[in-house]
């Protein structure tokens, strides 16, 4: 088996897992914040939810019989549609945790969300139905709104794991939050760097998708790195809780 069949393998089960991880946890914080009221599970529920639906499109659309084809268009529409709504609810919900008061912070949310929509439409309007022409700024509006939400949710999170961590070194903060903020990070960081091995693959191939295989397996990677730091933040085995909860006690 060639070094790109290999590549391709790869890439489709780390899609499968993050589908599967990320629709997991999603719809159970997406029934949390419909029970209880709380608007930042609610946010992240719905966030985490588009994100495993565009997963399964953009794996609909380009890994099967459906590329190349009006249907497969359609689903590369949809992707982006879902991814859109994914950065904007992550956006959402970074400001309610973190910058609830903040008026700067209100706006950026609504920039983003009219940054995504926006770039979508008009990328739309010029028939580039996946986000890989280069002839205008669209793409380029929606590489860039992405990665600023990712920094900034790194940013964010970050600063608050680093103040946790100081208080659970005196036995103050429970050790599995503040383990779960620090993966949550992880998470953030991770994913940023598949944006930006995309938008790298977007640069070097546009429409024609002639990049080096390397980068598919590198952002497959980043995304199995980046699954693998969701599932231990919201749904970790007993024996890694109970390994972070004995490694400091609250």
């Amino acid at each position: 088996m060639s070094f790109q069949a290999l590549a391709i393998s790869f890439e489709a089960l780390t899609i499968f897992a993050t589908v599967a991880v990320n629709l997991a946890i999603g719809i159970r914080l997406v029934g949390m914040g419909r029970r209880s009221g709380a608007r930042p599970e609610w946010l992240l529920g719905w966030a985490l939810t588009f994100d495993g639906i565009e997963w399964a499109l953009w794996y609909l659309a380009a890994y099967t019989p459906a590329e190349g084809t009006p249907l497969g268009a359609a689903l590369g529409v949809a992707c982006r549609v879902g991814i859109a709504a994914v950065i904007g609810c992550l956006a959402a919900f970074t400001r309610e945790v973190f910058r609830r008061e903040s008026r700067a912070a209100r706006f950026f949310v609504h920039a983003v969300w009219i940054g995504m929509f926006g770039a979508l439409a008009g990328s739309v309007w010029a028939r580039d139905w996946h986000g890989w022409g280069l002839a205008g700024p669209w793409v380029w509006i929606e590489h860039i709104t992405q990665d600023c939400v990712y920094i900034w949710m790194m940013i964010e999170s970050g600063r608050y794991y680093l103040k946790l961590k100081r208080r659970a070194a005196h036995g103050l903060a429970d050790p599995v939050v503040t383990n779960r903020i620090l993966l949550w990070t992880a998470y953030a960081g991770w994913i940023l760097c598949v944006q930006v091995l995309f938008a790298t693959s977007v640069a070097i191939g546009s429409e024609q998708g002639d990049y080096p295989a390397i980068l598919d397996t590198g952002m497959a990677a980043f995304t199995l790195f980046a699954c693998s730091a969701l599932w231990l933040a919201f749904m970790p085995p007993p024996a890694y809780k109970r390994w972070i909860a004995g490694s400091r006690p609250a």
